[in-house]
């Protein structure tokens, strides 16, 4: 890495960035282990349970779109079951506050906060599998019953509801997450904040985040629509691994040489003599940084500094304030064009382009391909013959024509953007 930076005469200044460090402190360690001296024993309301399964069951059973869902209540109105639902768990958690005042200690609240989540996160899979052996018991009774219309028809009902399994499950998720989520942040968080204070409440996106509502964290189209698509194979330079190793590799060596070792013993973070306690607290510093989204525009983004100068200037502004947004988003645009140049020769910027191009097309083609064997197609040649041939025998199987049209203009622009690119940096070199 530090001959890369042989390239820049000055590596870039972080000092004058407000940057902002994002920890979250959910610690159990205070808490005595259950009677098997392995996990957390905790107790939640029959009553809430009971509750919790039968919302669940009729949001999916609502949810697989058929009026023929066995266990489906048509009287059931979500709508009107929403604030029920929301009361209860309202109390539950509350229940859990008043005990961790009475007892000094804020982690029970936090345990009782993750156990909800467990719970509706495993009962979310278990009455979605409860659904669909309610709708195999009904097709073995009317195979029995010798009832040939009905059978074919719940069965053709059901191969559909096993298709759309991730769907289902993901908007039965978004429904019951948001009632939680809901429920800490109008009736909960200023009773936490008044008994244990500000630091004691869990960040909103801590609940609401959508790695919560899916069956499988791999689940490509999922990614595709909530993140970006990240690569499997080892090889992948956009797999996750890779990809924050590289950001840590470079941010971490632009930190060193900015602040050197002292620094890093001023980030509220227990420090050590030895060399390997050392390197562990600078990592935390750097994770921390990495996490905090707000840093990513506060790094990067000079494109708004240099609207925030411009307008400035136009009103005759103070020339402090100039001066600091000049070299601002002078430093911003160093730090942007150190991360293209590393990105784009580990061939990442290629995928990251050819994903933006394809994140509103890709369902054109999945099924029968997934979402990064088209990226595949974009960015490796190689694989763009399989890939053709693997949509011509799927042809038949799916009734329809597959026309790579969308595709190749894909690949056309991209070819475009890397020539632009290229004469701008020869331009300014």
């Amino acid at each position: 890495m530090a001959a890369f930076f042989n390239f820049f005469t000055k590596v870039p200044n972080l000092k004058e960035f407000p940057l902002k460090s994002y920890s979250i402190n959910l610690s159990l360690n205070r808490l005595t282990l259950g009677v098997y001296n392995i996990r957390f024993d905790v107790y939640l309301s029959p009553g809430f349970c009971k509750t919790t399964s039968k919302v669940i069951l009729q949001l999916i059973a609502k949810n697989f779109k058929s009026t023929n869902a066995p266990g489906l209540d048509k009287k059931f109105d979500w709508f009107k079951e929403r604030n029920e639902f929301k009361r209860l768990c309202c109390d539950v958690l509350r229940d859990a506050i008043n005990k961790a005042k009475l007892a000094h200690e804020v982690q029970i609240d936090y345990l009782a906060q993750i156990a909800v989540i467990d719970l509706f996160s495993k009962e979310i899979k278990k009455q979605y599998e409860a659904c669909i052996q309610n709708f195999k018991n009904a097709i073995r009774k009317h195979e029995v019953d010798q009832d040939q219309a009905m059978t074919i028809k719940l069965k053709e009902e059901l191969s559909k509801i096993m298709q759309n399994k991730k769907l289902i499950i993901r908007e039965v998720s978004i429904d019951v997450f948001k009632c939680f989520s809901d429920v800490q942040t109008e009736e909960l968080n200023e009773l936490r904040e008044v008994n244990f204070g500000r630091q004691a409440i869990l960040p909103y996106e801590f609940f609401s985040n959508s790695l919560l509502k899916v069956d499988n964290f791999s689940d490509e189209i999922f990614m595709i629509e909530e993140y970006i698509l990240l690569g499997h194979r080892f090889e992948d330079p956009n797999r996750y691994e890779a990809l924050i190793c590289l950001i840590k590799s470079i941010l971490g060596d632009i930190y060193k040489k900015n602040f050197g070792p002292q620094k890093i013993y001023c980030q509220d973070i227990n420090t050590s003599d030895k060399q390997d306690e050392f390197q562990d607290n600078y990592g935390k510093v750097i994770d921390n940084l990495i996490k905090e989204v707000d840093n990513i525009d506060i790094l990067f983004n000079y494109f708004h500094s240099q609207n925030l100068y411009q307008k400035l200037k136009k009103r005759k502004g103070c020339k402090e304030e100039l001066f600091t947004l000049k070299q601002r988003l002078k430093e911003q645009k160093a730090l942007l064009n150190l991360f293209f140049k590393k990105f784009s020769s580990g061939g990442l910027i290629e995928r990251i382009v050819a994903f933006y191009g394809i994140q509103h097309i890709y369902h054109e083609y999945c099924p029968p391909l997934s979402p990064h064997e088209v990226l595949q197609f974009i960015v490796t040649a190689r694989a763009r013959k399989t890939i053709i041939n693997k949509l011509k025998k799927f042809k038949k199987y799916y009734d329809k024509s597959y026309s790579l049209k969308s595709l190749r203009k894909i690949i056309n622009n991209q070819k475009k953007l890397l020539i632009k690119r290229r004469k701008n940096t020869y331009y300014n070199s």
